[in-house]
């Protein structure tokens, strides 16, 4: 897609974290947590935003925009107005929404499979590189639709 993307996204449930797998977190953003998250509040903080989806789409579209415009020398937003986000209330719901995304670039006639599309899960999953995602059959557990 040139103007948008989509994402299928799984939350934990928000929780405490102990100061330890915070900081396997932060080492993950930060070269050095301890300089930026100096006090307890500031690690509270840091715990809340693991849970957040605004926070998580802030990091996502932050950095991409940084990356674009160090790439083209352009400067400023490329997102007009807030992510749009929808809960999906059951597994069909979650599985439609899969097929949705997955279908989108075949629809706009960019590929005629949907793995063929380089920057999509169903690409991922073809090529075999896919260990960062949730396995498909978790997906469609208990389902007759495979």
């Amino acid at each position: 897609m040139s103007n948008h993307y989509h994402l299928l996204v799984a939350f934990e449930a928000a929780r405490k974290l102990s100061r330890e797998e915070l900081r396997d977190r932060a080492t993950l953003l930060y070269p050095d947590p301890e300089k930026v998250l100096k006090d307890d509040q500031q690690w509270e903080t840091f715990n809340r935003r693991l849970f957040d989806l605004s926070e998580l789409m802030r990091n996502i579209q932050g950095a991409f925009t940084r990356w674009y415009n160090r790439s083209t020398g352009l400067r400023g937003s490329l997102w007009d107005g807030r992510f749009h986000s929808t809960i999906p209330l059951d597994q069909q719901a979650v599985q439609e929404t899969l097929a949705y995304i997955e279908l989108n670039p075949v629809r706009a006639a960019l590929v005629s499979r949907p793995e063929d599309y380089m920057s999509s899960s169903a690409f991922l999953r073809h090529i075999g590189a896919d260990d960062w995602l949730m396995p498909i059959g978790e997906l469609f557990e208990g389902s007759d639709q495979m």
